[in-house]
Order: structure tokens, then C-alpha cells, then sequence
């Protein structure tokens, strides 16, 4: 492995790699989870099973794969043009709030790699907080 890269997230990733991957990461990891999860895909399952660092799955509820992206706040604007009825609009993006899907986009990878690459640790990612209630911890 390459010694430049401290930490990594997969945002909702397929996990399909290309070798696969042959031995243990001892980096740190985290994973947004959202139609890609450990659960019901088997490559991300089996990614999660080589990593020996410290690890991290989180699924925000109601999240679909489009929610972990910035363009997610944009997708009210396209469904009111569309004139897309909410079971549309819930097929696209889910049920997670956009704005709230921003905003766990924003803080969670970001406390991640402020506690691996800049040493400084907060709390956002020891458990379920008040501000993210529809973030879980996955075990």
C-alpha cells in the first residue's frame, strides 16, 4: 500500500476492486453506507473484513446513494420543475431530508480526517449525536 494515503473513506462505494484485495489494511477507514452497504452487498462485506485499523461504517436513515452528494440539495429545485410527485422525488434521493444529507456529508467525513490526518479529535464519531439523529453506527 502506499504510504502517502493515511486514511480513506468510500462514500457509499460498490467496493469493487480490480485486483481484489489481497491482504489486511491497517489504515484507518470509513465508510458511508446508503445502497452500498456491508448488509446486502458482498463486496463491501468483504472489504470491511480487511480492515484491521480503525474502522467505521455509518448509514444515515432514509439515505439512498445520491444522498452522500452535494447535489442533493439541488434535487427540490429539479422535482418542483419536473413537477415530480413525492414518491418520485423519495425514488431519487430517498427519504433523508437534503438539507440534513448536506450537512452529515459536511461534518461526518470531516471529523473523520481531522481525527486521522490533523490529530484532532472530536466527539461527532463515538455515537448517535442530537444534531444527526438519522446517522446509526453500524457495528
Amino acid at each position: 500500500m502506499d504510504d502517502r494515503i493515511r486514511a480513506g473513506l468510500s462514500v457509499d462505494g460498490p467496493m469493487q476492486m480490480n485486483p481484489p484485495l489481497a491482504g489486511d489494511l491497517h489504515r484507518p477507514f470509513m465508510m458511508m453506507s446508503a445502497e452500498f452497504a456491508r448488509a446486502t452487498h458482498p463486496a463491501a462485506a468483504a472489504l470491511w473484513s480487511f480492515l484491521r485499523g480503525c474502522r467505521l461504517d455509518i448509514q444515515a436513515q432514509g439515505a439512498a446513494h445520491i444522498s452522500y452528494g452535494d447535489d442533493e440539495a439541488l434535487f427540490p429545485q429539479v422535482a418542483k420543475a419536473s413537477g415530480w410527485s413525492r414518491q418520485q422525488f423519495q425514488e431519487v434521493i430517498g427519504t433523508l431530508d437534503p438539507d440534513q444529507a448536506v450537512k452529515i456529508l459536511r461534518a461526518h467525513p470531516l471529523a473523520f480526517f481531522d481525527e486521522h490526518l490533523r490529530h484532532r479529535r472530536g466527539h461527532l464519531l463515538d455515537g448517535p449525536s442530537r444534531a444527526f439523529p438519522a446517522v446509526g453506527f453500524l457495528p
